[in-house]
């Protein structure tokens, strides 16, 4: 059985080696919008704690799970409301695996839920139109999940941003290498 055990992670180790990492996210974050709004995000942004810039292909690339980070969005609200009670819930997906290159979730059981609302990590209220929404991301309350992710291999993030009291969802995907 332990010898079964170390060939499994010996083989996942080296298919994450085999797969090179997708769009480019070895040097670069990657992102998309995976809802129609109401909150539309035109473009993404990361920066650090001091709110300075993660330029691309620099040393601040890829994101550090051990220190805050922002994700900074210009967005619009196409609603014609506020929305003042912003919860998030994330799904962790790593690149790779056993099976060939592809994005496994990995299950989080609720750790990855309510990171960022209203008050804590995000700037509320949104209110209609054009404007920035930035979410701090402080990770370091769930270090003990974030030491068993594999380290320096890309990651996809689907943060789901929902306003509790009027029932109402967005959506982005980011992908990028974590370190952890």
């Amino acid at each position: 059985m332990l010898l079964l055990l170390i060939h499994v992670i010996m083989g996942v180790t080296v298919c994450e080696r085999i797969c090179t990492a997708p769009n480019g996210t070895d040097t670069h974050l990657v992102w998309k919008s995976c809802s129609d709004g109401p909150i539309i995000f035109h473009n993404l942004t990361l920066l650090d704690e001091n709110r300075k810039f993660f330029p691309f292909c620099n040393a601040m690339y890829p994101i550090d799970a051990k220190k805050p980070f922002i994700v900074s969005g210009s967005i619009t609200n196409t609603a014609n409301e506020y929305y003042g009670d912003l919860a998030t819930s994330v799904k962790l997906y790593k690149w790779g695996g056993l099976f060939g290159c592809h994005w496994y979730q990995i299950p989080s059981f609720g750790v990855l839920d309510d990171l960022v609302e209203c008050g804590k990590g995000i700037e509320c209220p949104i209110r209609p139109g054009p404007q920035q929404l930035t979410m701090t991301f402080n990770l370091r309350g769930i270090d003990y999940f974030i030491k068993i992710l594999p380290d320096g291999v890309p990651y996809k993030m689907i943060f789901e941003i929902m306003d509790l009291a009027k029932d109402t969802y967005s959506c982005i995907e980011m992908w990028s290498v974590i370190r952890t």
